[in-house]
């Protein structure tokens, strides 16, 4: 018995220094993580209030390389692929296509406006996007949420100076909004995506259990969404037709205030505060309940 506990011991003792270089390994690519994000924060804010035509350039380079460079291998790994056709993917794309192809078109920016303010900026409330600066997987779910509706702010209110070292000039808005352009077509596009996502997803694929998709990221059997949506039947199709409707109709109400915030600069800058303040609240509801707790161990869906 002795021999083999100081056996033990002995190969615990030389496993040690492999595993501590593994730490310090992950230590290592967590803080370069904290200070690229970190930076990337300073350079958009500093873009933002300063320089708009940076904003623009750095919203177009860190979309592409998000979506096209990182998410698709990335999730295709986590065996995540199925949350690639969520719209806030499909949203960003049409955003950065409309400042490029089509910066003096008033009714593409309308359409941009629209989805920057209603599907993509509302569904931070429910998707808890947060500020975790460690987080890569996280940082980049707020960067596509929350940057849209920051570029279409200077799109907007901002367009002279936005189309400074850009190729071309960006449409100068003298009128009021377009209900069709800013509301219906946008609420119509993401009700088009909405129903050929659920064709393909749950009547074509029928994913397995530990498939993850934004219904099941968003029902969870603690969530307040399941308890609502559950109070009927627990089965799926009811519980999903609930949610649908349910999404469906937050996604109205905020394409109907992105008209009152495209026609007024004092009622869109409380839209991002208020965004803003819920990004900052979550993010230090995860350092203080979450990372206090279980560390850098702790990995998840943001």
């Amino acid at each position: 018995m002795a021999k083999d506990s100081k056996a033990k011991s002995n190969q615990s003792t030389s496993s040690s220094p492999n595993q501590w270089d593994e730490l310090k390994n992950k230590f290592q690519s967590v803080k370069l993580r904290f200070i690229f994000n970190g930076i990337n924060c300073i350079v958009a804010l500093a873009g933002f209030f300063y320089a708009p035509w940076l904003f623009a350039y750095w919203f177009t380079a860190l979309t592409l390389i998000i979506i096209l460079i990182i998410r698709i291998p990335y999730y295709i790994y986590r065996q995540w692929e199925l949350l690639l056709f969520d719209f806030d993917h499909l949203g960003c794309l049409y955003i950065v296509a409309a400042i490029w192809a089509a910066p003096g078109d008033r009714n593409v920016l309308l359409i941009a406006f629209g989805i920057a303010y209603g599907p993509l900026l509302g569904s931070i409330l429910f998707f808890n996007h947060s500020l975790v600066l460690h987080h890569g997987n996280r940082m980049m779910g707020l960067f596509l949420h929350l940057a849209p509706a920051m570029l279409m702010f200077l799109v907007r209110y901002r367009p002279t100076e936005i189309s400074t070292h850009w190729y071309a000039t960006f449409f100068v808005e003298t009128n009021s909004a377009d209900f069709v352009y800013i509301l219906v077509i946008p609420f119509g596009i993401y009700i088009g995506h909405y129903v050929l996502y659920m064709l393909i997803v749950y009547m074509i694929i029928k994913p397995e259990d530990d498939k993850l998709t934004s219904f099941r990221l968003l029902t969870e059997p603690t969530s307040l969404i399941y308890k609502a949506i559950s109070l009927c039947s627990d089965e799926f199709w009811p519980m999903y037709c609930l949610y649908t409707l349910g999404n469906w109709l937050l996604t109205a109400i905020g394409l109907v205030l992105s008209v009152l915030w495209y026609e007024t600069l004092y009622a869109t800058i409380p839209a991002l505060t208020i965004s803003t303040i819920f990004i900052l609240y979550y993010g230090a509801q995860f350092y203080i309940d979450i990372f206090a707790q279980d560390g850098l161990g702790y990995d998840d869906f943001p």
